[in-house]
């Protein structure tokens, strides 16, 4: 940015004192009313009684060997006060059909379509969801019409029978959206019986914690058949570590367009202060990010608010920084400053994270003057959680866009 004193932003001084942030009391891991989850054998926990599928644990311990099976109609929302790991299996795949009947889905996943045809309708059912698979249709005497692949994060992938469901969902915000289920197959009344339901859509599995969360072990949000994957998020305020594997990936029984292939999952993973490892394997569309962190929703326009937000943790209060050149200074309790102080570095904007939901964002908004000699020219920005719940402030990454009309 070439002219920076032009933008007219608020002046305040950026000092070492905004640094010097003061704790909150609130953390993500919850209340710990559940006490310690530590099986020692094959565990069922049904979501649907919980007020939004919400378990608070003061810590979670999956051995090696053991699995802990997750259903129900909500989400899996596992909040953890102490570290969390995860060596034996968390399931939270959906169900195959039984004959005719469509599967059910994982926690907060949809189920599959039911099989036909029906009466003087020659269709099955479509899956259920947002990106349910379509229904398989017939003529009296002809062949058999399978169920649509569903969608989710990618789209259901269309083979030689019904149409494959759309994607839909998101991993920022992270949305609680589970897979969705496969369209069921119709049979010609000639064969004198239904085809086949469905597979139901895999299940979300949410994991908060204020320690550590280490998977050595398996976390599986699968689509039973051609149902959709559903989706995983693991966040802590101390380190997230994948050596085993997250597998939020689609289905199918072969290559396309022969055999088609539902949708994959979202796999979110968010460490504060040091990016999450995987040594492992996760299957899904993976996004990784390292709080606190800043995004720009679009580039900077002329005359108009740039829109960014910051994913930290709730409560945290986030200011935005603002200057014409970049740097890289260590702060070694606050990570790196990437803005260069010397070239006048200005507090444009701050806002406050909500303390609710599962992905709270800090929104933050940026005018941008409408002066004609602005345009072309380069805006550098930087945030830090000045008031944190963890009680260590940290730099975010820096964004920078160039300001268009």
């Amino acid at each position: 940015m070439s002219h920076p004193a032009q933008l007219r932003l608020a002046t305040v001084p950026c000092t070492v004192g905004l640094l010097l942030a003061m704790a909150c009391p609130a953390q993500i891991g919850g209340d710990g009313r559940d006490g310690a989850l530590e099986p020692v054998a094959d565990l069922v926990l049904d979501t649907s009684t919980r007020p939004g599928g919400v378990f608070q644990f003061t810590r979670i311990t999956i051995p090696a060997g053991v699995t802990l099976r997750l259903v129900g109609d909500e989400p899996a929302v596992l909040r953890s006060q102490g570290a969390v790991d995860v060596a034996g299996t968390i399931d939270a795949d959906g169900f195959a059909a039984v004959d005719a009947l469509g599967g059910e889905g994982g926690p907060g996943g949809a189920a599959g379509g039911h099989g036909g045809p029906w009466g003087s309708v020659f269709c099955a059912e479509a899956g259920q969801g947002n990106g349910g698979g379509g229904a398989g249709c017939v003529q009296p005497f002809s062949v058999p019409q399978s169920g649509g692949p569903a969608g989710h994060a990618t789209p259901g992938q269309q083979g030689l029978g019904s149409g494959g469901g759309r994607a839909y969902g998101s991993a920022y915000p992270f949305d609680l959206e589970g897979g969705s289920g496969a369209g069921g197959t119709a049979y010609p009344s000639s064969f004198g019986q239904l085809g086949p339901g469905g597979g139901g859509g895999g299940g979300v599995v949410a994991i908060l914690a204020d320690e550590a969360v280490v998977v050595s072990g398996t976390v599986r949000v699968r689509g039973a058949d051609l149902g959709s994957a559903g989706s995983v998020l693991l966040r802590s305020l101390a380190s997230v570590r994948v050596h085993g594997l997250i597998d939020a990936g689609g289905n199918s029984g072969g290559p396309p367009p022969l055999f088609p292939r539902s949708g994959d999952g979202f796999v979110r993973l968010d460490a504060y202060g040091d990016a999450p490892t995987v040594t492992g394997t996760v299957r899904g569309v993976v996004v990784t990010r390292t709080l606190p962190e800043l995004t720009a929703l679009a580039a900077p326009r002329l005359g108009a608010p740039w829109s960014l937000t910051s994913a930290t943790v709730p409560g945290d209060q986030v200011v935005l920084l603002a200057a014409a050149a970049t740097a890289s200074v260590a702060l070694p309790r606050f990570g790196v400053l990437r803005l260069d102080p010397s070239a006048g570095l200005l507090i444009v904007a701050s806002a406050t994270t909500a303390t609710a939901g599962i992905d709270p964002l800090a929104e933050l908004s940026l005018a941008i003057p409408p002066l004609s000699a602005l345009i072309g020219s380069t805006l550098h920005v930087q945030a830090i959680n000045a008031v944190t719940a963890t009680g260590r402030p940290r730099l975010t990454n820096l964004v920078s866009g160039t300001i268009g009309t």
